[in-house]
């Protein structure tokens, strides 16, 4: 996982205008202001493509921006991110790549752009399968974060938590355990016990013990991962589902069938009532 692909977009208060009357309508290009509002709540609305051709038009214009301009390494950030959430890996890591080079030459490897990019990287290289150089990257981005914001930052630990997950998709299981703890231990500090952004770290550790057989460990981590999840998503959300599927799996392992017969139960009834996209039986990021 690491740091999720950044995806930050900027409110204003004309935003609104962007959608109403598109480039088509108007006779000329958005300004970036509003190419990156109308791509933001296009993310929002799941409408990728739609999100893909502003943030496009939104690069179109930052790339003549100084190198420093934050407002260059948003769209950058974004228009990864759709590329990313569209499958389209090529595309993110061709758009990636050069620019991380071009702010390390400018900015200096310790700016937080580069940090970015290279997690951003990392999480590319791993969808693809690619773990050697999402390693790699993970084990950049964690040593530059480490020196430039300190080593209990938690957009560190989220790098430490990225890495952890390669090496569990790669059943490298105590190195995994090992990284995502300490990652998990950092967020519990700085961002509190129940944040969302720990979710994931906490459900590839208990994920990770899964692996391993430990199942006593890893059932309070599922129980902690599902709490989180109905707070936030709500109970009848898909990840919610494959939670509950996971939980199953463990009580019925442990011997504690009546209760994996409840969670199977509450599993099947979210799966019936979901049309969105299918459930995976088991999930991890």
């Amino acid at each position: 996982m690491g740091l999720p692909l950044h995806v930050r977009c900027t409110v204003l208060l004309f935003a609104a205008l962007a959608l109403l009357h598109p480039p088509s309508a108007r006779g000329q290009e958005l300004s970036w202001e509003e190419a990156n509002e109308a791509g933001g709540q296009a993310m929002q609305r799941a409408q990728y493509d739609e999100a893909e051709k502003y943030f496009e038009a939104a690069l179109r214009q930052a790339q003549f921006f100084v190198i420093s301009d934050e407002r260059l390494q948003i769209t950058l950030n974004n228009l990864g991110a759709v590329y990313h959430e569209r499958g389209k890996f090529a595309q993110s890591e061709a758009l990636f790549t050069p620019w991380l080079e071009k702010f390390e030459k400018g900015l200096g490897p310790s700016s937080p752009i580069v940090f970015i990019l290279l997690n951003n990287l990392g999480t590319v290289y791993q969808s693809q399968g690619r773990y050697a150089e999402a390693e790699a990257a993970f084990k950049r981005s964690i040593e530059l974060g480490a020196k430039s914001m300190g080593p209990e930052n938690p957009r560190v630990a989220n790098s430490k938590a990225g890495l952890g997950t390669i090496y569990m998709v790669q059943g490298r299981n105590t190195e995994a355990c090992l990284l995502l703890q300490e990652a998990l231990e950092v967020l519990d500090k700085t961002l509190g016990p129940e944040h969302y952004v720990s979710v994931r770290v906490i459900n590839n550790l208990a994920w990770t013990y899964f692996q391993m057989g430990e199942w006593a460990k890893a059932t309070p981590l599922f129980e902690r991962t599902l709490s989180i999840q109905e707070k936030e998503l709500g109970p009848g959300h898909p990840n919610v589902a494959t939670t509950l599927n996971n939980l199953a799996t463990t009580y019925e392992k442990q011997g504690d069938f009546a209760r994996a017969e409840t969670m199977a139960a509450r599993a099947e009834l979210i799966r019936e009532k979901s049309s969105a996209r299918t459930i995976p039986k088991t999930w991890w990021d």
